[in-house]
């Protein structure tokens, strides 16, 4: 009966101290559709958007975002909202599909998250209407179910369009509420031992 107990306490410290016992749960949020810009263009750098879609057309379909599909001069901004569910997250992501910003010698975009600075878009010098396909790490303390993005051009008659932007978030339980189910699990097994169960 005393081995019993030490391995179930060894199993409830385990789990309790070791977060990577812990498997993480992935929480995205996207904000558009993932449709080329509208026009089928394959998620990837490098290619050359004028390959399938024009300067100035509007392919925003029903229920997109009023940031995607459609190229624009100047700042954009937009929000990503969803719930933690009572989660600790380890981890954010924010990755944004954009064509023809900062492609021009010199000109770079920040990018912004509840108004931190998490990335520069550097310049492309000259090399223009190429896709990126960007992510950027976000700080775990900006993470609060609601999130500001905005992409502040260096010039404001850089002009661009983007297809999606998607947040991806790895969370685990609160370490309170395993150490909660350890106990429980603990006192059920004593319960059972005493035959009282």
């Amino acid at each position: 009966m005393k081995k019993h107990f030490l391995i179930c306490a060894f199993a409830f410290l385990f789990l309790t101290i070791t977060p990577a016992a812990q498997s993480a749960i992935t929480i995205t949020d996207l904000q558009g559709d993932k449709d080329g810009f509208g026009v089928g263009c394959p998620i990837a750098s490098g290619l050359n958007y004028l390959d399938y879609g024009q300067y100035w057309f509007d392919y925003r379909e029903p229920g997109d975002p009023d940031f995607t599909d459609y190229w624009y001069e100047g700042d954009k901004s937009w929000s990503h909202s969803y719930d933690l569910l009572g989660l600790t997250p380890i981890s954010a992501t924010l990755e944004i599909f954009v064509a023809g910003i900062a492609d021009y010698d010199g000109w770079t975009a920040d990018v912004s998250v509840d108004g931190v600075i998490v990335g520069t878009i550097p310049s492309l010098d000259g090399q223009h209407d190429v896709t990126r396909l960007l992510t950027f790490n976000i700080p775990v303390g900006l993470i609060d179910n609601w999130e500001d993005v905005i992409i502040d051009v260096s010039d404001g008659g850089d002009a661009y369009i983007v297809d999606y932007s998607e947040l991806t978030i790895s969370a685990i339980p609160a370490p309170g509420a395993v150490l909660l189910g350890g106990i429980g699990v603990s006192f059920l097994s004593w319960l059972r031992r005493r035959k009282t169960l």
